[in-house]
């Protein structure tokens, strides 16, 4: 009876193991890289992106579903980061038109509330957040502007 105790214990810590090296990858999805390693715009990034954003929606928003969260916007992949504007549909900002923001220098003008983000591993920051971060260089902030006026 000692020895079937043993074999059980023995077979429940073999299994958890297991479970664990086999959960502790990323259970959003794997996103798309080129040869070089950076993210590569593709739809299953676009999916990952949407859960991670659906993720972080307040929970005042929880009657809202994964296929009502999507990509309003993309402004481009610069190494890890991922420049967007996401929108949840039916669910819509103050009927004014938000004040103009500087970046770095860069006049971002919006026609409603929806702020143009980055996102980088499963997190979303304000351009102004991601260029602090180091996320972003000027370079990408200004590809990123001459796209948004555009």
């Amino acid at each position: 009876m000692k020895k079937l105790k043993q074999i059980a214990v023995l077979s429940l810590v073999v299994l958890t193991s297991i479970m664990v090296v086999g959960c502790s990858g990323n259970s959003r999805g794997e996103i798309e890289r080129n040869a070089a390693g950076e993210i590569v715009w593709s739809a299953k990034t676009e999916r990952v992106i949407r859960w991670d954003f659906f993720q972080s929606i307040d929970n005042a928003y929880r009657n809202i579903k994964l296929k009502d969260v999507y990509i309003d916007k993309y402004y481009g992949t610069y190494g890890d980061n991922v420049a967007v504007i996401m929108k949840i549909i039916g669910v819509e900002g103050p009927p004014s038109i938000p004040p103009p923001y500087e970046v770095a220098g860069y006049v971002f003008e919006c026609m409603s509330w929806d702020a143009i983000t980055i996102w980088n591993d499963g997190n979303f920051y304000s351009l102004q957040s991601a260029y602090d971060e180091s996320f972003i260089t000027i370079e990408n902030l200004e590809t990123i502007h001459n796209l948004h006026k555009a």
